[in-house]
């Protein structure tokens, strides 16, 4: 799949900042800028916003939820604190019916505890982090920042398919998502 997307002509969007005539102008004005204005002006370009496409007409994208910059403060930490990552998506509570928690309730504690399976109050299994990071090392924090998400999340999908003895059926699954960059 990789080699298919790789060997392809893709289409670059006429409205957008990676288009041919524009992009080597854009990695010159962002050079050197500081964390937020690379997400600002380059990762939406690089990671779309669920909500906004839901918003354009991708309703089957309503049942997710963003963050961004926020704490994973209902999460158990791996190591050391808790993921904040600079963009995360996940799926949102309210897609959940009132007997899908219950059930889930045993496994979430209430929502002042920790969980395997909620990031924060909105969110449950997250699966897409987004670190952006600047200066000589940026990429080596962003990833390091970006695995302990990751491990979180997929975490959070291992432990529900063990609690129902599933989970032979995520082998070679893909189950997350991150994307780390610089300017």
């Amino acid at each position: 799949m990789c080699h298919q997307l790789l060997d392809k002509d893709q289409i670059v969007p006429q409205n957008s900042l990676f288009r041919d005539d524009l992009f080597g102008r854009l990695c010159w004005k962002i050079q050197e800028r500081n964390e937020a204005m690379i997400i600002q002006d380059v990762s939406r370009l690089i990671v779309l916003s669920a909500m906004n496409l839901a918003i354009y007409g991708d309703t089957h994208l309503d049942i997710l939820t963003e963050s961004v910059n926020k704490a994973w403060i209902s999460s158990i930490p791996v190591e050391g604190p808790r993921p904040q990552p600079d963009f995360t998506v996940g799926f949102n509570q309210s897609l959940f019916m009132m007997e899908q928690l219950k059930k889930l309730d045993p496994l979430t504690d209430s929502v002042f505890d920790t969980s395997f399976f909620v990031a924060t109050y909105r969110m449950y299994f997250p699966f897409l982090t987004c670190e952006v990071k600047c200066g000589t090392v940026a990429l080596d924090v962003a990833n390091r920042q970006n695995a302990h998400s990751m491990i979180i999340a997929v975490r959070s999908i291992v432990e529900l398919y063990k609690a129902v003895k599933r989970e032979k059926e995520l082998n070679q699954g893909i189950l997350a998502f991150s994307v780390s960059h610089d300017y």
